[in-house]
């Protein structure tokens, strides 16, 4: 049959040209390109952090540890209470062992007129916040300064009765010149002065932990 007649019959046959070919990723040219993955293999892009227990040892654990607002104030108000009360007996036992010399009050006075107001003046302002807000009498802060305190003042006594047995058994065996009677006023003064300060912490904080109870 002539290749040019209309009437040509169709072929049953298919085509090999026209069969579908397997599929194939285009080259990208951009070298970083990957062709898409299915789904299942596409990796989260989030995962789940696992939970810290509070008993987890790994944790980092604060070295120093932060005062309340109010636990710098207490803690400004005790040392200023330190100094005041050493400048005090400073100046007490310079008047009892040297005399009126202004020279050798000079120093204690300076201590005791810059430190008592700032500690008359924080103690107000401390005590009306406990009255406002009980719960500041039994502060963590405000607890660890008053038993400091409360130690110190212990040990200052306990020194001090010391010193004071060991002269007058020195005075009794007849190897000590020292006047007793100034021996007397010196202890006095370190035990109203101390010991002061070491009952008012001492009822003070058993007060707060009474209330708290």
């Amino acid at each position: 049959m002539p290749p040019n007649d209309p009437y040509q019959p169709i072929s049953s046959a298919p085509d090999p040209s026209l069969a579908p070919q397997p599929h194939q990723f285009q080259t990208h040219s951009n070298p970083a390109w990957s062709p898409p993955l299915p789904p299942e293999a596409v990796e989260p892009t989030e995962k789940l952090e696992p939970r810290l227990g509070t008993s987890d040892t790994s944790l980092p654990v604060p070295v120093v540890k932060v005062l309340s607002i109010h636990g710098v104030e207490y803690a400004m108000m005790t040392i200023a209470l330190w100094t005041s009360a050493a400048a005090m007996a400073w100046a007490l036992l310079n008047l009892i062992n040297s005399g009126t010399s202004f020279d050798l009050l000079i120093a204690p006075v300076s201590a005791l007129i810059t430190s008592l107001p700032i500690f008359g003046l924080l103690f107000i302002r401390l005590r009306s916040a406990e009255l406002s807000n009980p719960s500041l009498r039994v502060d963590p802060s405000k607890r660890r300064w008053s038993q400091i305190t409360q130690l110190l003042a212990f040990v200052t006594c306990l020194i001090n009765l010391s010193v004071f047995a060991y002269i007058v058994l020195r005075k009794v065996s007849g190897n000590s010149d020292t006047s007793v009677g100034k021996t007397i006023a010196d202890l006095a003064v370190v035990l109203i002065i101390a010991g002061g300060v070491l009952a008012y912490y001492w009822f003070d904080e058993h007060r707060a932990m009474k209330g708290k109870n």
